[in-house]
This record gives C-alpha cells, structure tokens and sequence, in this order.
C-alpha cells in the first residue's frame, strides 16, 4: 500500500520542469539522440516510466550487470504503479545468461524463467518498461511471433487434446512432479492436471472429459486443499525456446561435431 502523500510527492516531481523539459526534448527528436547526466539511480527509474507514459511505447533501460538489474527493479516498479496506477508487472527484467554458451553449462533455472517470461510480455505488448543488462542484449534472439506463443491461456470449456498439452508443458519447461509442489511443476492423473505456472499464487487443477476442459480450480500445493473454481489459467513459460523433438534432433548433431563453437539451434 502506497501512502496518499508518498503518491502526491512522487506525481507532482513528475510534473516538474526539469522533468517536462527532457521529455518534450526527446518528443522533438524521436529518432536521434538524447543524452542525460548526472542522475541518481531513483532519477533513472523514474526518467524511464516518464518516458513510456509520455511516448506511449515500450522502453528499455539499459544497465551493466544482471546485479544492477535486480537492485533497480524494485523501485522501477514501484514508481510504475504509482504514476500508472497499475500493478508491476508491466516491467519485466531480462537478464543475461549467467554461463558462456562455451562452457556447455545450462544457466541458472531462475534466469531461464524470467527471460522466458519477460519475452513473452515483450512479444505480446504486455511489458512497458523492461531493464536489461547489456549481456541480455548481445545475445541472439528469435523474432517476435516465437515468443508470442510461449504462454497459454486455458477456459473451462475449451476443448484440449491432453497430449498435446503435456508436450507443450515439457517444451516450455515444465518437469513433472507428484505431487507438485513448486512453480515449474507438473503431474497427471488420468484426466487429472495439476500445473504451478510461474508468477501464480497458487498451482490449478484441470480436470478433463475426453478432451473438453470441464473444470479448473486453484489449489494450495503445500496443503493439496482447494482455494476456489477458475474460469480461466494462465500458463507461463519457464525456457524461451521451445524443446521440440526437431531442435532435440538439431542439438545432437551439434554434439557429435566438437569443432563448431557453439549449436546453430541455440537461440543465444
């Protein structure tokens, strides 16, 4: 919760000249260059969201290293919600990978989950500001429509060929767990889907007739009780490039020739 005169103090020094100024500065040139010094790190952040607010589109702020990420995503979102009046997950983070793609290591779970997820929101217009290492933005990237079918949506009623939907899970990211217990999860049980997106507060449970999706409910993994009926899930992704068996088939050619310095097949 924000205090009334915390939101007073933060609109109205966005509304300051100096502020105001930059802005029109930046209107006035859309296409070149418009250089600003001497900011403290709370200026910077609350430059960016100014700027998405007044240009309409999203903008991407550029830092140094996936620590100076995290330490700057907090505020950034803070003072999105305040001058948006929304919630902030309309600013996302993309990190670096934290390996060489020479070292034949997978990054870190939690970073493959954010980038996943940023990039969907990126693809599908749902991300406003994003902050980015300079890493994140030398790596190499697919273009838009990949990202844009990532996620899932699922309605009761929709009709869902369940295989289908186990091998999109696991080309997402999803590893299966009984019972799931953590986000990344999943399990089934005949006509029993359990599922823990990222980003969700609670797991939800599908609940199949032959290939129409009768019923969804949230549930709390540590208990199994269940929370509530849903209309609607979301499934986040958790990777950013889909594990499909032609990608599979790609990589492993790449294996067998240690010459090359790295897989064509990676999205790095």
């Amino acid at each position: 919760m924000i205090i009334p005169y915390v939101e007073e103090a933060i609109r109205g020094l966005a509304e300051s000249p100096s502020l105001q100024a930059t802005l029109r500065a930046i209107e006035a040139q859309p296409a070149g260059e418009v250089t600003l010094a001497g900011l403290t790190d709370t200026a910077k952040v609350l430059t960016a969201v100014l700027w998405q607010r007044r240009l309409g589109r999203p903008v991407v702020l550029v830092v140094s290293s996936n620590r100076r990420a995290e330490a700057l995503t907090a505020p950034l979102r803070f003072f999105y919600a305040v001058l948006t009046g929304r919630a902030g997950s309309g600013v996302v983070q993309l990190p670096a990978h934290d390996t060489s793609p020479y070292q034949g290591l997978s990054p870190h779970p939690d970073i493959l989950e954010a980038r996943a997820g940023g990039l969907w929101k990126l693809a599908t217009g749902q991300a406003d500001v994003a902050i980015v290492p300079v890493g994140a933005l030398l790596l190499r990237h697919q273009e838009r429509e990949a990202y844009a079918t990532l996620a899932r949506t699922l309605h009761q009623g929709d009709a869902v060929e369940l295989e289908e939907l186990l091998r999109y899970l696991e080309s997402v990211g999803y590893v299966r767990h009984e019972p799931v217990e953590m986000a990344g999860q999943c399990s089934v049980r005949g006509g029993i889907v359990d599922i823990f997106a990222p980003e969700a507060t609670h797991a939800v449970r599908l609940e199949f007739f032959g290939d129409t999706l009768e019923e969804l409910r949230a549930f709390e993994p540590l208990t199994q009780r269940s929370v509530g009926p849903l209309a609607q899930a979301q499934i986040l992704p958790l990777a950013e490039l889909r594990q499909t068996p032609e990608l599979l088939w790609l990589s492993l050619i790449h294996i067998s020739e240690p010459t090359r310095p790295y897989s064509t097949s990676s999205a790095v």
